[in-house]
Formats: C-alpha cells, structure tokens, sequence
C-alpha cells in the first residue's frame, strides 16, 4: 500500500516571483493530502511541493492567485452579540449557511450607508452587549489576526480543547489565554476580495507560548471592495466551538448568537 502511494506521487517547483516562498509554505499546507509535503527553497525563492497530481494543480493555482504585486488592504472587524444586532435593526439577505457559520450580505441600514457599528445602540440597557470594533492593514495574501477574546478564563470549555490537541494543563500556569480569528484576504480581480477566516486559541503558559487554529471550521467569503457582510454562529445553545471564539469563552445564558461584520477596503 505505502509502495503505491509512493509510485502516486510526483512533485513541482513553483517558482515565486513576488511574495517570500518561506512565507507561502504555511497557506499551501492545508492544501496537501495526507502524504504531501511542502517545503521552501530560500536560495531560489520557490516552493518544493510533492503530492497527487490533482494536487499539485490546485496548488499551482492557489500559488499563481496569490503571488502578485503586493495589494493593501483595509480590514474593519467588528463582533457582536445578539442584542446588539436586534438594536441595530440591519437588514441582511443571508446566503450562505454551513455547519457552523450563516453568511449574509447587508442590505438595509436605518442611518443610510456604511455599518458603523460604533454608533450607541437604543434600547437593551439591561441586556449584556458585547461589541468589539477592530482595524488591520495588511497585504493581499498574508494572514493577519482579530481578537475576541483577552485572558480568558481556563474553564471546562477551554480544557476540553487543550485535551483533545495534546496540550497538558495540569500544573501549568497559564499566564494569558486569547481567542480570536484568523484571516487571510486575496484580491480576485475586478474588485473581489476573498477572504479565508479561521478560529484559533492561543495561550502563554510558563515562558512556553502556542496556538491552536480550528482548520476544521474554517469559513471563506468573497466580497466586493468595500461590501459590508455579516458572518453570525448558528445557535450557541450547548457546546458550540465558533461560539466560543466569538464570545471569548464568555458566560452564555440562554439562547443567542455572535456576529462578526467585516468590510475590506483596496487602499492601492
């Protein structure tokens, strides 16, 4: 069997003309198959990919959408709760909705346009609001970082996790626990912009430092320049890993859910 799987592979020397190939070899791995590897030659500026050949073609792909003159982006974030939302009264056409994420695009706002969420919302004075607004400049193709979630704190939620990916606990000081979401944009084309938005965990623990990402609920949109959409969790009632993130490992009571409205802005 490993003898086949061997004879299956075959491999490619993408040349990268425009980004660092070293920087590239992390966005090309969740694009391997389970026997696949990817490395950078620093001398040449390319990246060594050996894999399937239905592989190998979509990361050629990939590697050829995204090695480009670099491209500024602004990216607005900001994440709020069910409450907020209903105060705001926006109108969303959602479109798109998976496993863990509803996608929508804003349709209707009660102030005219731009989602500026800053605004005070009426009503809800004795409900718990959260509402976190967040900036990023950063290049077409990198990866930057939002966060939803400061020293938080290592509840039965947050061991659960640690658990499952291997991370010991017991008698380790954790000094600062944060969630967040990373992203990555990437300039289509005629005014598209995808985005590839993953959850993680990262933690700071006796001089020791680590970051669990959530690959497995990863979630990508593609927006116009300038486009306001809104990304909201499906029900956060029991356990609910997108949740978490958006809520920091907060204290949830009831019903609800989080949403995380985005506006990315070509600068160039």
């Amino acid at each position: 069997m490993l003898f086949q799987e061997a004879q299956a592979l075959e491999y490619i020397l993408i040349k990268i003309n425009h980004r660092s190939a070293d920087e590239l070899v992390n966005q090309v791995k969740p694009l391997l198959s389970d026997i696949g590897k990817v490395t950078a030659d620093v001398r040449t500026n390319s990246l060594l990919v050996v894999d399937r050949r239905e592989n190998l073609d979509k990361i050629e792909e990939f590697v050829a959408l995204i090695d480009k003159p670099s491209r500024s982006l602004r990216i607005k974030a900001t994440f709020f709760d069910e409450n907020i939302f209903n105060d705001l009264n926006l109108g969303v056409n959602w479109n798109y909705s998976g496993a863990n994420f509803t996608v929508g695009n804003v349709s209707g706002l009660p102030w005219g346009s731009g989602l500026y969420l800053e605004t005070t919302t009426k009503g809800g004075v004795e409900k718990s609001q959260r509402l976190i607004v967040q900036n990023l400049l950063i290049i077409s193709g990198s990866t930057g970082e939002f966060i939803t979630g400061k020293s938080v704190p290592i509840d039965e939620r947050v061991i659960v996790y640690f658990d499952n990916w291997g991370i010991q606990y017991e008698g380790v000081v954790f000094r600062d626990v944060s969630t967040g979401f990373k992203v990555t944009p990437i300039v289509l084309g005629s005014g598209k912009i995808r985005i590839d938005i993953e959850p993680f965990l990262s933690y700071f623990a006796d001089g020791k430092s680590g970051e669990i990402v959530f690959k497995e609920i990863k979630t990508s949109v593609v927006v116009d320049n300038g486009e306001d959409v809104v990304i909201a969790t499906n029900d956060v009632s029991g356990s609910n890993l997108a949740a978490d993130i958006f809520s920091g490992f907060s204290s949830r009571n009831g019903k609800g859910r989080y949403y995380f409205a985005i506006n990315v802005t070509i600068e160039d």
